[in-house]
């Protein structure tokens, strides 16, 4: 698994996976990589997958290998072959489509991509808020951000006459993003992606960043994905 229980979706992700295999009388080990708190490539990940490898090295290959979310299959792609002694793949959670696309044809893995409800979230803030004609969107550099934003940028064709603004955590800091948050007008919204780690490294989980970001906020948050509602004022959100 590419995070912890820190993230929203992670015990419901895995209960639902051990769940059915248990059922099937099937054994399961989980790992957790941790990602959102120590991002692939750090010295801390680096150390993750090391410790990894040496429990594998010990309990020997596995049957199959079960995916959850996006990192987790860039560390298996880049270990297929020294670690998991080219057992098949099965993916699930993955926002970066075209990523996936390309580790189905090659021919070592198969899963179920992540799709986003955008579409319907951009139609219920124009519903709500018709006079809207200038949206915010929070995003990050993290894999899962870098795939969300990929899939929320083409909707923007739908509404030439809205300004759309990114706010980018990798470039940003969480406050300074919050200070431009509380500038914005009323015919503003705030769109609420990714916003997992900025770029001084400070992180946030979906109900902190709800309550953050909302903090003094003039116009409401919205969201495409589970996670943030009730927490402080993020407005809506739409279920995934």
């Amino acid at each position: 698994m590419s995070y912890d229980d820190n993230h929203v979706t992670i015990p419901d992700e895995r209960n639902g996976v051990l769940d059915t295999l248990d059922q099937l009388n099937v054994t399961t080990d989980v790992e957790y990589l941790h990602t959102k708190i120590y991002p692939l490539g750090t010295e801390t990940s680096d150390a993750i997958i090391q410790t990894l490898a040496q429990k594998l090295a010990v309990r020997g290959p596995y049957d199959v290998i079960i995916v959850a979310d996006d990192d987790a299959l860039r560390v298996v792609d880049q270990h297929h072959h020294d670690l998991f002694a080219d057992a098949p793949v099965v993916f699930f959670g993955i926002n970066d489509h075209g990523y996936a696309r390309e580790v189905v044809d090659e021919g070592w893995a198969t899963g179920v991509i992540e799709v986003s409800c955008y579409p319907e979230m951009m139609n219920l803030v124009f519903t709500l808020r018709p006079n809207t004609n200038h949206i915010v969107v929070l995003a990050d550099r993290t894999t899962t951000g870098i795939g969300d934003l990929a899939q929320f940028h083409p909707i923007e064709d739908n509404y030439p006459g809205v300004r759309f603004e990114v706010l980018d955590a990798g470039s940003m800091s969480f406050h300074d993003m919050r200070e431009r948050l509380r500038e914005l007008d009323e015919n503003a919204v705030v769109v609420h992606l990714d916003t997992f780690v900025d770029v001084k490294g400070n992180t946030l989980s979906i109900p902190e960043a709800a309550r953050y970001f909302s903090d003094r906020c003039p116009v409401p948050l919205f969201r495409g994905s589970v996670g943030g509602d009730g927490d402080g004022k993020m407005a809506m959100a739409c279920a995934s």
